[in-house]
């Protein structure tokens, strides 16, 4: 019963989200689907058709691992706050940052030839989090405190070192840090400098939703 209730209380975005990525964990892990089922590849996904990948390639980490864990953890942790606070009673807000996100993460995807585009997509949830809220703090492995501002650069490192030193994974994790701080910046500042923000829901939409 405390498990169902600590399942209900997670906000309905980020719940969802992490368990479309257990469920494809688990199918990987008790070999029902294998990761090639689950790849990003603009060539199977614009000339074959298989438009799954889109989603399949953003949600899958890893097979039930240590790896798979991390990942998830940073996501519940930083998704919750965003949805539960800054995106409260605007879910339609928050589901259309994730859709610029992942487009982009997607264009970064094809240029680099990155099969898995997961982590960058994390990275970059992570960025606006920490943008946003500059004085939290977050438990390392229950253990290290950190400060917000520094958490992106952190998780930069230990992915990095988890990927066994991959250049590719790098690079795609440094250039969802590019693709978060753009987001921040277009979303957050500019709106103050020119009055409004260019790329906003308009506002029939966002009231069909509330």
């Amino acid at each position: 019963m405390e498990v169902e209730q600590f399942v209900r209380s997670i906000p309905v975005i980020t719940r969802t989200i992490i368990a479309a990525s257990i469920v494809l964990s688990a199918a990987v892990t008790y070999e029902m689907v294998t990761p090639l089922n689950l790849i990003y590849s603009p060539t199977l996904v614009f000339q074959e058709k298989q438009y799954w990948r889109l989603l399949t390639s953003l949600l899958y980490f890893d097979k039930l691992s240590i790896n798979c864990l991390f990942h998830l953890h940073f996501l519940y942790m930083v998704s919750r706050q965003l949805e539960e606070h800054y995106y409260l009673r605007d879910s339609i807000r928050y589901i259309w940052t994730l859709l610029r996100g992942a487009a982009l993460v997607l264009l970064l995807a094809s240029y680099l030839h990155i099969p898995f585009p997961s982590g960058p997509m994390v990275m970059v949830i992570l960025y606006l989090w920490s943008r946003r809220y500059p004085d939290e703090r977050m438990a390392l492995y229950f253990a290290f405190v950190v400060g917000a501002p520094y958490l992106p650069l952190i998780m930069l490192f230990l992915s990095y070192n988890m990927s066994g030193g991959d250049i590719q994974y790098l690079q795609g994790e440094l250039g969802a840090v590019v693709i978060g701080h753009c987001l921040w910046y277009v979303s957050d500042v500019l709106p103050k400098i020119i009055g409004f923000d260019p790329t906003a829901l308009p506002t029939f939409v966002t009231a069909v939703f509330r």
